[in-house]
């Protein structure tokens, strides 16, 4: 199968115009002649392979180039192509030829390369096969012309009076034969001028076809100087050629954790402890009331602590018990008794008139607690936590760079600033009593990057389509472009980048040598001053011969740039 921009003979293809099974179709430009556009069909399934096959082809394409408007026929790789004038009329013409071959082929039993090739050939042929009857039929007999007679001659000449009649004098009539040597005379110079003419005709063509013994192209190409700047989009995922691809790249956790003592001082008031005393056993000695309210009182424990004692309903019925709140008198931690320090019978006094009503039984199933004496203390300031946290954050930001940039690649350029995210935690929080306090800090980092050289690449497709909608096709830069330094839009979505350089048309030297083997001189030279990319050029000849040699060794190529 064939390929968009594949060369068939002097022809570049550009699209496909339809296939079938032995043959396809496309749109072809001829670079050497203003671009002009024709319709090449190739039977890439068709095998020219024999003398005869080729010669045959040779003659129909000479009688296609008479009786349709065939352009132009040739063979690559041995396969035939035929090339037709681009237009509604060229493209009906190549598809009807190329279905009739294809319905011929597909109906042909003899798949062979000889027999396929024969189809195509009988197909392809415009003119129509003789037949044996016309073979053998007769020639139509010639018709010759009679030969004028000659006129009647004159009647004799009569001898003049007093003449003898003497029978030895004769008198000869005059006749048309003395005009005949004029007539040879002028047909052996038409015959003289007819050779002529033929010598200078075959001399030209000779002239023509001959070819030189070496031939020299220099080509100056078209160029253009082209500068700007162009927008080129940022994407996170890259869908075509001129845009750039941008990523993420984040570090792992950084951690870090460092002690110090606290500075804080203060200075703390003493408490009184707490705790609970349950009275049981009431009895009354001076009143006859069964209850009575007995206001707040102070024991003394078997330790010698003074422990007030809340107020409380007292009942002498048999069994009774309560449990009430109570706590040291005095602070200090010499409040904190232990259990059972006040076990033992208290006399209940009235809280009004100070009388002894009776007594009961008090004990402290628990001991007292948050007796606290009076004293100075340590505590964590905001300023022990910074002071340990600022210098580790820093370091931890400059590790994080560090892993950046050893993530990133040479050609990697930072889309903005890099985002960094840090905590601080402590074991003491600020004004909390302590002596010393713990401080972890834990530091993450990213940052978006795109590559350079991928933005260089993308600008220069994106000034080459520009060089192409303002010039045409076929540039391409003749040096290494210049690209400025990139800027990011606002929203960090494209980069605006100058870019400039020369821009030359594109030639292959080696291709043109090879087209222009056996062109005729004045056609090649009409086809390179079409030539679209070409500024100027000079073709030089040495030998004898009216056209360019037969292979591309002998024909020197220089492109200016």
């Amino acid at each position: 199968m064939i390929q968009e921009h594949e060369f068939i003979g002097d022809y570049r293809l550009l699209s496909t115009l339809f296939a079938v099974a032995h043959c396809t179709v496309s749109v072809a430009e001829h670079p050497f002649r203003g671009n002009e556009l024709k319709y090449i069909a190739f039977w890439h399934g068709v095998q020219l392979t024999s003398e005869v096959d080729t010669i045959g082809f040779e003659r129909c394409v000479r009688a296609l180039k008479n009786f349709s408007n065939v352009v132009e026929g040739g063979t690559k790789s041995a396969s035939p192509y035929l090339a037709f004038p681009y237009g509604e009329q060229g493209e009906t013409e190549v598809r009807s030829l190329v279905n009739r071959v294809e319905q011929a082929l597909a109906e042909s039993k003899n798949t062979t390369a000889t027999g396929i090739a024969e189809t195509f050939l009988t197909v392809i042929d415009p003119t129509p096969p003789i037949s044996s009857s016309a073979q053998t039929a007769p020639l139509p007999p010639i018709s010759v012309e009679e030969p004028t007679a000659p006129p009647p001659p004159p009647p004799p000449v009569q001898p003049a009076a007093g003449y003898h009649d003497d029978p030895t004098v004769r008198v000869t009539p005059v006749t048309s034969r003395a005009a005949e040597p004029g007539r040879r005379k002028n047909r052996r110079t038409l015959l003289a001028v007819v050779l002529a003419i033929l010598l200078v005709l075959l001399a030209f063509v000779g002239y023509t076809v001959l070819p030189v013994s070496a031939a020299q192209i220099v080509i100056t190409p078209k160029k253009h100087y082209v500068k700007d700047i162009y927008t080129v989009p940022l994407v996170t995922s890259k869908v075509s050629g001129d845009q750039v691809p941008m990523h993420t790249l984040s570090t792992s956790e950084l951690s870090q954790s460092q002690s110090t003592a606290a500075t804080g001082k203060g200075q703390k008031g003493g408490a009184q402890a707490q705790g609970q005393v349950q009275i049981s056993q009431v009895e009354y000695t001076n009143t006859t009331s069964s209850t009575h309210q007995i206001g707040e009182s102070i024991v003394t424990t078997n330790s010698g602590v003074e422990i007030t004692v809340s107020s409380f309903q007292a009942d002498t019925t048999p069994g009774w018990s309560t449990m009430v709140q109570a706590h040291a008198t005095n602070e200090g931690s010499n409040g904190n008794i232990p259990a059972y320090d006040i076990q033992g019978r208290y006399e209940i006094v009235d809280s009004l008139t100070n009388v002894v009503l009776g007594s009961a039984y008090l004990e402290n199933p628990q001991s007292f607690s948050g007796g606290m004496d009076s004293h100075d203390y340590t505590y964590v300031q905001q300023s022990d936590i910074d002071s340990l946290a600022n210098p580790m954050k820093q370091q931890l930001l400059n590790n994080a760079d560090a892993q950046l940039k050893q993530e990133m690649g040479k050609q990697d350029v930072a889309l903005g600033d890099k985002n960094c995210t840090n905590s601080v935690t402590t074991d003491h929080a600020a004004e909390e009593e302590a002596s010393q306090v713990k401080v972890t800090v834990t530091v993450s980092c990213s940052v978006t990057v795109y590559n350079r050289q991928e933005l260089f690449d993308a600008a220069r497709k994106v000034q080459a389509r520009a060089v192409t909608q303002r010039f045409g096709s076929g540039y391409v830069p003749q040096t290494t472009l210049t690209y400025g330094a990139e800027l990011p839009d606002n929203n960090n979505t494209h980069l605006l980048i100058p870019v400039e350089g020369w821009w030359i048309y594109g030639f292959d030297a080696r291709r043109i040598a090879n087209d222009f083997t056996h062109r005729i001189i004045w056609q090649a030279n009409s086809d390179l001053s079409s030539n679209v990319g070409i500024q100027s050029f000079n073709l030089t000849t040495s030998g004898f011969g009216g056209s360019l040699p037969s292979t591309a060794s002998q024909i020197k190529m220089i492109l200016k740039q």
